[in-house]
């Protein structure tokens, strides 16, 4: 299994560069986020998917289709994966990728956030 954390604050990817080979859908979707910074997020944390699924998978990043199931979880659509899962989970500033070929895998992230006013 490998494990990625991006902090996608820290992330200096040309925004162009990250997605050569988006899809209609992929287009779609990042045009219907409200606030800049999120479209970039899902541009670059998608760009970094397909990058990372390519290596595995020993294919070109814009020759993967990926589909989202009822709930929205992405996966590999095409059928010779190789037992190759994924999945991802974000929060804030912070996307976790998981890749196995192991069967199936869950993550989770959730960013702390220290500066929340309570009352004790």
């Amino acid at each position: 299994m490998v494990g990625v954390i991006l902090n996608y604050g820290n992330c200096r990817c040309p925004y162009g560069a990250a997605f050569d080979g988006r899809t209609e859908d992929e287009i779609k979707r990042a045009e219907r986020f409200c606030f800049p910074r999120d479209r970039r997020y899902f541009i670059v944390g998608r760009a970094l998917l397909r990058m990372l699924l390519g290596y595995y998978a020993d294919l070109p990043p814009a020759q993967l289709e990926l589909s989202c199931n009822v709930y929205g979880k992405p996966n590999l659509v095409w059928a010779d994966t190789d037992r190759l899962r994924f999945n991802l989970s974000h929060s804030g500033d912070i996307v976790l990728y998981g890749i196995t070929r192991c069967g199936d895998i869950g993550v989770d992230v959730e960013q702390i956030r220290t500066n929340l006013e309570w009352e004790h």
